[in-house]
């Protein structure tokens, strides 16, 4: 199955995994930690799912690093590349998004976000910073 990581990993990108495999595997495949990782804020024997996209944190940085110049995306108005500009939204979770817009409306909250596989808590709060609903 097919994964993708990004943050704060020597190599980000998608991988392709056993099935069954657990998030300690997919670092190892994307070279490790970086010395900026937060390495405590996440759980290495959780399995992956097919598709996910996970996001390795900078450490004491919460929602990513502060003045990211990629700017802010309007969730109700940005196509699937400009949502991809997003640290830690890659083509799978980019054409969720879109999917879910136009499935269901715009959005009028970032935590409708929640509802779209792939995007837990921690992915909303590192998004948060960068993203806008007009």
């Amino acid at each position: 199955m097919w994964v993708h990581i990004a943050g704060e990993v020597v190599q980000p990108g998608p991988y392709r995994v056993a099935i069954g495999a657990e998030l300690a595997d997919l670092i190892d495949l994307a070279g490790g930690f970086t010395g900026s990782a937060d390495r405590e804020s996440l759980s290495l024997t959780r399995q992956l799912r097919e598709g996910e996209e996970v996001i390795v944190p900078r450490r004491g940085i919460p929602g990513g690093e502060a003045g990211d110049s990629r700017g802010m995306v309007d969730l109700n108005s940005a196509c699937e590349e400009e949502l991809q500009e997003l640290t830690g939204i890659g083509p799978v979770l980019a054409e969720r998004i879109v999917d879910h817009r136009q499935a269901h409306g715009d959005f009028q909250e970032v935590e409708e976000l929640l509802a779209i596989e792939g995007i837990g808590p921690v992915t909303l709060e590192n998004l948060r910073p960068n993203i806008i609903i007009r």
